[in-house]
């Protein structure tokens, strides 16, 4: 028996895997030591290059190199072989499965050992079934690293293509033979490739970006074609780059905010994180970031949105068609993922504005098999608010989004994602007494990627979030009112390839919720609940195809099917018709005393009707069992009370059908999308007149039901040259709500009724240094209810309202301008440059509120009247947040 070892080489080979990074790599080393301590001995990647040498000098070189010992019997293997050899960032697998071709040897590990064996005589990595092949891998950044989603691969003889998922895999089968690969990615360079294939190959591919190259780089119709044939109807994306060169208010780049662009979503008001979809309330929008929900997307009460941009990599919108995997709200699915970490170097990110500044960190721990990316933020004017206001303990909001990649083999991956944003404020009221409030998000996201063969990938993750919302009344008696969300969930999602026309996903989730819907507590009433708490279970099945029948017809179609269980310690309080209550029942702990199970079929079109022409069409039903109550439509409250479906709570449903055409002329750099959609809404929550919301054990009874509905036609045009980008987006829609118990009985406008919005943003390189951006605001105003007349009673003028929502505010606009000024003369490793934005050129007052309990004064001045008994006329009066708002941000990047 003879053994290749090498001490020296096994001691050279540990310190060379050593990770950097002090402290922290300490830290998740312990953390991970489990999955570390695991990582199989053929996954380590090597490189060499051999002729003309003998098998025993090639083992022992791979023995230096990797610190992996051989055993084998020298009757039975001829290491006097000659072989030659090169390989280039290999796995010990890949290499050995290179050296063995061609020869009587089979190889298996054994307790840290490669034992080599006799065997018959290899040709090809795997056996080809059927002559068919399968090529699969991953597309990446070849700088960074990143794995790129929605990369495109098309194979130029057969006319076939994939495109890569969310975690930037992708799978095709094909004949044997000899084809041309054209690949491509937005914003880099496509990359062409002629290849041999006799059998089934695993290969990465690395594109360059656009930012690399000094000449022009040219979108190919191939990416085009690809990837707009295979969107669903009203499938949409930001790309973060684009997002941070636009203006924006303080200077701070924002992508929820940004979402404002896309035909079908625009928000209530200026300092307002409450977005509508296509006529759907504002609770109706799953906000996911790395799989984990974000349940209130604000800072500042609703000014800024907590996702810092530098740790985008890509934002997803659905607002119809959902894939199965989705489920949960009724208008829309934001889907943001966050960046990997760059795997080969060490580089950072930051800004410095008039309020905050950030900062990023990305690099490897090993280079080529793991990476970190840390990202901060945190605001800091509160520093100069307290000279003005000397009460003023604390006003800030901070951000911090980590995320740690490794490879443990070829064919898994693993991700950890780690969200915390916090809002803090404190204030003094009086000599000794403190009050404030503050709320925060918390997500982690722990995910596995498992590649089978080489046409089922597996992702299995474990995620939770949570909101929580506290208002404090004291600090040092330790009094305040709480409400909060917790969510835990698995899920497994199996994506098989079945064909390169036919992709088979299906998988489950069990998720498990913890609801406080707002309580006050005292030292001395710590464990008494005024509003019950109650554990929630969701169970959900899901199952898709993707398939392309034809070369001009392709269907996406699913179901997923869910069922939702609350559980005690908990009470429920019973009401009659009339919503007064009548008993209470109490639960006990882990008792079920609510369940309701849904289908929701999902069913999308797109078939090719001309060159680069598309027809889209789909269907979906969705369930929401989730939701928020609030009562006010004001963009600076941020009481929220999260209540699941229950005996008091219909599960909120909807229908939805949208019918559009795309339109592509990729040699004028032209997109032109159309859609229109109706949308039936069922169980939609309406609020009693003068409605208590705040700790009132009764607060189901506050509640009222009823149905809604919304159409709307969507129209968008985007224009893209080398220098310039802009795109058009105007909306026309409506929406309705009809309770029984509110407004008569009568149908009436909901609050997110806006019949005409218009969007428009640019971007213009106006030199190799300047960067010019604009944006173009304009929106009907918000559904407001307002006095119908007046009627004076005992000395008092009491108005008279006749219809919910009857009136609008005035239409909002705003335009936007911004020009950014590259420092360094020429691209480097250290690039900096400088923004100046304006935000609200015109200085336009678009108002938030309308009053009418101001009288005007004998120097025209309004008011609020002192004396209630003399005759008054009541004049309306507006209040709006920002007019004309000028910042400066410094940028930088090593």
């Amino acid at each position: 028996m003879v053994r290749v070892v090498n001490n020296a080489g096994m001691i050279k080979n540990i310190l060379r895997n050593i990770p950097m990074g002090g402290a922290m790599v300490l830290v998740l080393s312990v953390l991970f030591l489990p999955v570390m301590s695991q990582t199989n001995p053929l996954d380590i990647r090597i490189s060499g290059t051999y002729s003309e040498v003998s098998l025993k000098t090639v083992l022992t070189d791979i023995t230096i190199k990797s610190g992996v010992e051989f055993s084998y019997s020298a009757s039975k293997i001829n290491a006097e072989t000659i072989v030659s050899l090169s390989y280039t960032d290999m796995t010990l697998s890949e290499v050995l499965d290179q050296l063995f071709e061609g020869l009587p040897v089979r190889y298996e590990l054994m307790d840290g050992y490669v034992i080599l064996k006799k065997g018959q005589v290899k040709q090809g990595k795997e056996e080809v079934k059927e002559g068919k092949i399968t090529l699969n891998g991953f597309i990446r950044d070849n700088k960074t690293g990143e794995y790129l989603i929605g990369a495109t691969l098309y194979i130029r003889e057969l006319g076939l293509g994939a495109v890569t998922n969310n975690y930037g895999y992708f799978s095709i089968t094909l004949p044997p033979g000899r084809y041309t690969l054209e690949l491509s990615y937005i914003g880099y360079e496509p990359l062409v490739q002629a290849l041999d294939f006799n059998s089934n190959m695993k290969i990465d591919f690395k594109l360059v970006s656009a930012l690399q190259v000094m000449d022009e780089v040219v979108i190919t119709s191939v990416e085009k074609e690809e990837l707009l044939f295979k969107k669903i109807a009203s499938q949409s994306e930001v790309i973060p780059e684009q997002i941070m060169k636009q203006p924006s208010l303080f200077g701070e780049s924002d992508i929820l905010k940004s979402l404002e662009l896309q035909p079908g979503i625009f928000y209530f008001s200026d300092g307002s994180s409450y977005f509508s979809v296509r006529g759907g309330h504002y609770d109706q929008n799953l906000i996911l970031l790395d799989d984990a929900t974000l349940f209130n997307p604000s800072h500042l009460l609703g000014i800024f949105s907590p996702i810092i941009p530098d740790a985008i990599k890509s934002v997803d919108i659905y607002k119809s068609g959902f894939p199965a995997k989705y489920g949960g709200r009724l208008s829309s699915v934001i889907d943001i993922r966050t960046r990997d970490g760059n795997m080969n170097k060490f580089s950072a990110t930051g800004s410095l504005g008039i309020i905050s500044g950030r900062l990023s960190l990305e690099g490897p721990f090993r280079k080529g098999r793991s990476s970190y990316f840390l990202s901060f933020r945190r605001s800091y004017f509160d520093r100069l608010l307290k000279r003005a206001m000397p009460d003023l303990e604390g006003l800030y909001f901070s951000d911090f989004t980590s995320k740690f990649n490794f490879r443990p083999g070829p064919r898994d991956r693993l991700f950890i994602t780690l969200y915390k944003g916090q809002d803090v404020f404190r204030q003094k009221q009086g000599s000794d007494k403190l009050n404030g409030l503050d709320w925060s998000n918390t997500s982690l996201t722990i995910r596995w990627n498992h590649i089978f063969g080489s046409d089922i990938f597996l992702n299995t993750t474990l995620y939770g979030s949570k909101y929580d919302y506290y208002l404090h009344s004291d600090f040092s008696e330790n009094s305040y009112w709480n409400s909060r969300i917790n969510n835990s969930t698995l899920k497994e999602e199996l994506t098989w390839y079945i064909a390169p026309n036919l992709t088979l996903r299906y998988g489950f989730q069990f998720g498990f919720y913890d609801f406080n819907p707002g309580n006050y507590s005292t030292a001395s009433s710590r464990e008494e609940y005024q509003v019950s708490p109650v554990n929630s279970l969701e169970a959900v099945f899901f199952i898709a195809a993707d398939h392309e029948l034809f070369p001009w017809l392709a269907l996406n179609y699913g179901i997923r099917g869910s069922r939702w269980m609350n559980f005690g310690e908990a009470f429920v309080v019973q009401y009659d018709e009339e919503y007064s209550p009548e008993s209470v029942i109490y639960y006990d702990a882990r008792e079920r005393f609510y369940s309701r199970t849904g289908a929701e079929p999902r069913f999308a079109l797109s078939a090719r009707i001309g060159k680069s022409v598309y027809l889209k069409s789909s269907y979906s039903r969705t369930l929401q069992y989730l939701n928020l109550i609030s009562n006010s439509i004001s963009p600076f409250n941020s009481f929220e009370v999260w209540l699941p479906a229950g005996p008091n709570i219909e599960p909120q449903y909807a229908d939805i059908v949208d019918l559009g055409l795309l339109r592509s002329r990729g040699e004028k750099g032209l997109t032109f999308q159309t859609s229109l959609y109706y949308k039936w809404m069922y169980n939609q929550i309406g609020y009693d007149y003068h409605a208590n919301m705040m700790v009132n054990p009764l607060i189901e009874g506050e509640l009222r039901q009823g149905k809604g509905w919304a159409y709307g036609l969507e129209i968008s045009l985007q224009k893209e040259n080398d220098k310039f980008k802009g795109q058009l987006a105007y909306t026309w829609s409506h929406s309705y709500l009809k309770i029984d118990q509110l407004n008569g009985g009568n149908s009436y406008p909901a609050t997110q009724d806006r019949p005409h919005v218009l969007n428009i943003s640019f971007s213009y390189q106006a030199g190799p240094r300047w960067l010019l951006t604009g944006t173009l605001n304009y929106a009907s105003g918000a559904r407001i209810t307002t006095p119908a007349s007046f009627y004076y009673y005992q000395g008092y003028q009491v108005p008279v309202f006749t219809g919910q929502n009857n009136d609008r505010l005035p239409p909002y606009r705003r335009v936007d301008m911004a020009t950014t000024f590259r420092l360094n003369r020429t691209p480097g490793s250290f690039e900096h440059s400088i923004t100046f934005a304006i935000y609200n050129f015109f200085a336009v007052q678009n108002p938030i509120f309308l009053y009418f309990n101001k009288t005007l004064d004998e120097d025209g001045k309004l008011v609020v009247p002192a004396d209630r008994t003399r005759d008054y006329e009541l004049t309306p009066s507006i209040r709006y947040t920002f007019i004309f708002f000028p910042s400066l941000t410094y940028q930088f990047s090593f």
